[in-house]
């Protein structure tokens, strides 16, 4: 069987797939970034001396998007934020340590998932609301971002 498309028509429908094509590029398939990325890097302490059980926790008071980090042997951290604005405000808090999507789940004794121990901080650092700690664009170094955590 052939079909015969007349030549306006073939010429209608060449312009409508290129448009669609077109306008499928565009759109792209993720959305932009509204600003860089930043990376912040620093060193947690407890009471003077370093915090090495657990992670850092960036959070957008923006858009609520998190920024964990874990944290090293030294206590410290490197994070990198993601489509940032400059004068954006970060709550951050302290939780367990973080780890890969893709890193298999550890099972306890009884076949259900081992969670990982909390870092022994307050309870207030646990949570970016209650911490009282935050981190603006406008003011922070993000080389040198250190935090002393208080265990009173």
């Amino acid at each position: 069987m052939n079909v015969q498309i007349p030549r306006n028509s073939r010429a209608t429908l060449c312009a409508v797939v290129s448009l669609s094509l077109c306008l499928a590029l565009l759109a792209g398939c993720g959305g932009e970034s509204r600003g860089p990325a930043v990376e912040l890097k620093g060193t947690v302490t407890l009471d003077g001396k370093p915090l090495t059980v657990g992670s850092i926790q960036f959070t957008s008071i923006r858009s609520g998007a998190s920024f964990p980090a874990n944290l090293g042997p030294d206590g410290s951290y490197e994070v990198t934020l993601l489509d940032t604005e400059v004068g954006d405000t970060y709550g951050v808090s302290f939780g367990p340590i973080v780890h890969p999507e893709d890193a298999p789940v550890v099972l306890d004794e009884e076949g259900n998932p081992k969670s990982d121990p909390l870092p022994p901080v307050p309870a207030r650092y646990l949570e970016y609301s209650k911490s009282g700690l935050t981190v603006n664009l406008d003011e922070a170094p993000t080389d040198a971002l250190n935090f002393d955590l208080k265990s009173k």
